[in-house]
C-alpha cells in the first residue's frame, strides 16, 4: 500500500462520478509508487470499496476512457489485469502540499494551552 498513491488519488482533479473516484481510490490502494501499476482484481477492488462487481467494472471503463487508468497487460488465465496510473507513477519525487516536515508539523507538547 502507498499512502503517496493515495494521496495522489485524492488530489486528481478530473471530473469523475464518486463511483469512478472510489474506484480510483481503490487502484491507488494496491499501486506501486515508483511504476503507477496496480492489479487488484475488480472483486477486491469491489468489497475495498463496498461497491458490486458490476459498478467497479463500469468505473474502470469510465476511467480508462478518460485516460486517468491505463491497462498495461491485459489478463490471461493465470494473470490478473494490470493496470496502470499514470497520474501516480509519473510523480514518485515530487513533494506533496499535504506533506508536513519535522520542522513545520504541530507539536501537541509544546502547545501550552494543552
Amino acid at each position: 500500500m502507498s499512502w503517496k498513491a493515495i494521496e495522489r488519488a485524492f488530489e486528481t482533479r478530473a471530473e469523475m462520478t464518486a463511483t469512478e473516484h472510489h474506484v480510483l481510490l481503490g487502484l491507488a490502494y494496491f499501486a506501486n509508487l515508483t511504476t503507477g501499476e496496480s492489479f487488484p482484481s475488480a472483486q477486491t477492488i469491489a468489497d475495498k470499496t463496498r461497491l458490486s462487481k458490476r459498478r467497479v467494472s463500469s468505473a474502470l471503463a469510465s476511467l480508462r476512457s478518460a485516460g486517468l487508468v491505463v491497462v498495461a497487460q491485459s489478463a490471461s488465465q493465470h494473470r490478473p489485469t494490470v493496470y496502470r496510473l499514470p497520474e501516480i507513477g509519473s510523480r514518485d519525487d515530487a513533494p506533496s502540499p499535504l506533506s508536513t516536515t519535522r520542522d513545520d508539523a504541530p507539536s501537541r507538547l509544546s502547545d501550552p494551552g494543552m
